[in-house]
Parts: C-alpha cells; sequence; structure tokens
C-alpha cells in the first residue's frame, strides 16, 4: 500500500486526495490509518469495515478518534436521511458521503429487443441512473440537523 499510494498522492497532487474503501479490507486497521496518515491522504471513505456505515459505527468512531484531526475520515455505505442521526455529527467524523440516485427511463426511442449489451436485462439498456434532487436536499437537512443538535 506505501509505494503505490505515494505515488498517487504524487500524481495527484496539489488536488486533495481521498484514500477509497481499500482500507476495509485491511488486516490492522490501526496501523493502516496511520500509514495513510503519514503519506499526507487528506481524506480517508470508509464504512468502519462493514458492509455499510452504520454496521461499522463503532470502527468509524474509533478511526475517527484516532484520526484526530489529522485526515477526514468520511463515513460511507448506506447513509440516507432516515439514518442520518445514528451516524452524523460524531467525533471526527465531520464529512459524509451517500448516494442519491434514481432510475429514470432513457431519451432513446428505438429499442432493438435483439439484444442487450453487457450481461444486463434487455430493459436496463433503456433507463439512465441521474441524482435525486429531493434525495440529496433531505439528506443534507438530516446530517445538518444533527451538526446544530
Amino acid at each position: 500500500m506505501n509505494s503505490a499510494t505515494a505515488e498517487l498522492l504524487r500524481l495527484a497532487r496539489p488536488m486533495s486526495f481521498t484514500f477509497h474503501r481499500a482500507f476495509d479490507m485491511v488486516r490492522d486497521p490501526v496501523q493502516a490509518l496511520e500509514v495513510l496518515i503519514s503519506l499526507g491522504v487528506d481524506r480517508l471513505l470508509t464504512s468502519g469495515q462493514r458492509a455499510t456505515a452504520l454496521e461499522g459505527l463503532a470502527n468509524l468512531k474509533q478511526v475517527g478518534q484516532l484520526a484526530n484531526g489529522r485526515m477526514i475520515v468520511m463515513p460511507c455505505g448506506g447513509l440516507c436521511a432516515a439514518n442520518m442521526a445514528r451516524s452524523a455529527g460524531k467525533p471526527g467524523l465531520w464529512e459524509l458521503h451517500f448516494a442519491a440516485h434514481k432510475t429514470e427511463p432513457s431519451a432513446m426511442t428505438y429499442r432493438n429487443p435483439q439484444i442487450a449489451m453487457g450481461l444486463t436485462s434487455k430493459d436496463y439498456e433503456y433507463l439512465k441512473t441521474v441524482t435525486d434532487p429531493t434525495t440529496v436536499r433531505t439528506t443534507v437537512e438530516a446530517a445538518r440537523n444533527e451538526y446544530v443538535n
């Protein structure tokens, strides 16, 4: 992890650098956190080594406390307006990552019933994934309410 991450950091600068969820697969998260901090990683995207941020909340709190402002720890995985109160506003966890998408029909008018690209269902070819502004708004409002309270 050290040399590859160091090279990616070098290439990415001066941009901010986020280390993705590969962290969730490490054997020793405390050691990995210290390595990432020593390399100069700005932000860590993690679900706390569990499938969702809520399942990994205890680990997320620990990582956030250990980072102690030396790196941003950004919880991710299954976060939404309905569960924001359980994950937002925890010490060391000041940024949150969530999905806010929906699927809607594409603008394609011609449908070739003989083929689907890749291993998807034929109907999937005619859908598109877009950002859902309502989901963004309600999730951000829920997070803000937790940080204010």
